[in-house]
């Protein structure tokens, strides 16, 4: 009998982007290794182009959650620890703290904004001008 093979949820756009099929939202791959402040980290999404793509933007924290999982997978770049974070995503993950800027701004605090921290699992807010990492994102399309 015919076994109809399992639909997946990633989809590689190319070996630099990755679209999401759960959300539509299309994928920085391959990441800056140096962190960012949170001003500086907005200006690099918007004046990336990758892939055939110039619209790219800082995730807010929804989107960025997205991407999160409750398990940890373990990577090959020499990262001992467990990564909280969609597969495709995972061999990008070298870095030791694992913690990337959202746009979404602190309501409670105006020099605060939200990241998401994928060596965790947990979101928060930290001081804009702490240096974090950024990963693009490009709306559903």
């Amino acid at each position: 009998m015919y076994k109809p093979k399992p639909r997946k949820k990633y989809s590689a756009l190319s070996s630099k982007t990755w679209k999401d099929r759960d959300t539509g939202l299309i994928w920085q791959v391959e990441i800056d290794k140096k962190g960012y402040k949170w001003s500086d980290a907005k200006n690099y999404c918007s004046r990336l182009t990758l892939s055939g793509y110039s619209n790219w933007k800082l995730p807010n924290r929804e989107e960025l959650n997205s991407i999160r999982t409750k398990n940890g997978y373990k990577n090959s770049k020499g990262y001992t620890g467990e990564t909280y974070i969609k597969k495709p995503l995972l061999e990008s993950m070298s870095m030791k703290w694992q913690w990337f800027w959202s746009v979404t701004k602190s309501n409670k605090y105006s020099s605060r904004a939200w990241y998401v921290g994928f060596i965790n699992g947990n979101d928060y807010f930290r001081i804009k001008s702490d240096e974090l990492y950024v990963r693009c994102v490009v709306g559903r399309q």
